[in-house]
């Protein structure tokens, strides 16, 4: 009986370990990963700090110094890839497909964009500083 016992506990540690392996590799091979560099569009230089993101996902990240940005762990599907910068107009890929395993590549070039600000008017009353009709000055002391 004790054998029994050791020999469906070996079975069941091994169906276990079979069910978490296939678990994880299935889990893994579902997604893809989203690369590339954002330069400006005038100089080529890259561009350090963009926001390069998929837009409805909440999934996102900036661009290094080299301009360079990466997107892992994406699901696969299709998206639309946004990059965001100010001062600069901002770029959108849309329908970018993505498959199981696959790396893609999406490179900006991002025009330098004038940022429009409303003007902003503010009106107050002059409250002149000396008053020219007093002949003296008051103290006044309450309790």
């Amino acid at each position: 009986m004790k054998e029994r016992l050791t020999f469906v506990s070996h079975v069941l540690a091994v169906i276990a370990a079979f069910v978490l392996f296939v678990g994880v590799n299935t889990a893994s091979a579902q997604v893809g990963k989203i690369t590339g560099v954002v330069t400006d569009a005038q100089s080529g230089e890259a561009l350090s700090g963009v926001q390069v993101y998929l837009e409805g996902t909440g999934r996102g990240a900036l661009t290094g110094e080299n301009g360079r940005y990466f997107l892992v762990n994406v699901p696969v599907g299709t998206y639309t890839v946004v990059a965001e910068f100010l001062g600069y107009a901002t770029h959108r890929v849309e329908g970018v497909f993505l498959t199981i395993d696959q790396t893609r590549t999406i490179d900006f070039q991002v025009a330098p964009q004038a940022i429009a600000v409303e003007e902003i008017r503010v009106e107050a009353e002059r409250v002149p500083l000396i008053n020219v009709n007093a002949t003296g000055s008051s103290n006044t002391i309450t309790a």
